[in-house]
């Protein structure tokens, strides 16, 4: 599930995987975020690029590209990085989800259908949604997603920045 910041990837993706796991069959429906897969902040203000979080080079697309991988080739178990929000970082490796042979697996994130076109090719390059049998992208208009974005930030000011663990305290 693709789409830009504040459109509703995040919710999207949990309400598609509570109706899969209602399914008659009883999947059993896992979901990842590639948020995890952004580089720690210490290694993004070690490449200068702590001003570009979010964007495609400051995640560890190999990592990610590794992961897919590994699930696609049937790994019994599978550990993925998890990103805080309140932290706004990743957490350390003793805190990472653990992805145990899914029925379904759901990846949510802003980068997930993005190739990099500007990036000289050596070869075959493969894409994270090499990996997928179906994509979604959630769209809204400009004006609705400002709206959502303020929405959510002035949530934030008044709920979890007031958490004196939170990184924007």
């Amino acid at each position: 599930i693709a789409g830009s910041v504040a459109v509703g990837k995040s919710t999207t993706a949990r309400v598609l995987q509570r109706v899969l796991t209602m399914l008659p069959t009883k999947p059993k429906v896992d979901l990842v975020t590639t948020d995890g897969f952004l580089y720690p902040n210490k290694v993004l203000n070690e490449k200068g690029i702590m001003n570009r979080k979010g964007f495609p080079e400051s995640y560890d697309a190999k990592k990610l590209i590794l992961f897919l991988a590994a699930l696609k080739s049937g790994a019994q178990s599978i550990s993925v990085p998890v990103y805080s929000h309140l932290e706004y970082d990743v957490l350390p490796d003793d805190q990472q989800q653990i992805i145990e042979q899914p029925d379904i697996i759901i990846v949510e994130g802003i980068n997930v259908l993005q190739v990099n076109s500007e990036r000289p090719r050596k070869g075959h390059s493969v894409f994270v949604s090499d990996f997928f049998d179906y994509s979604i992208y959630v769209h809204a208009s400009e004006k609705n997603l400002l709206e959502w974005y303020t929405n959510r930030f002035e949530s934030l000011r008044s709920t979890a920045f007031q958490n004196p663990a939170s990184f924007f305290h």
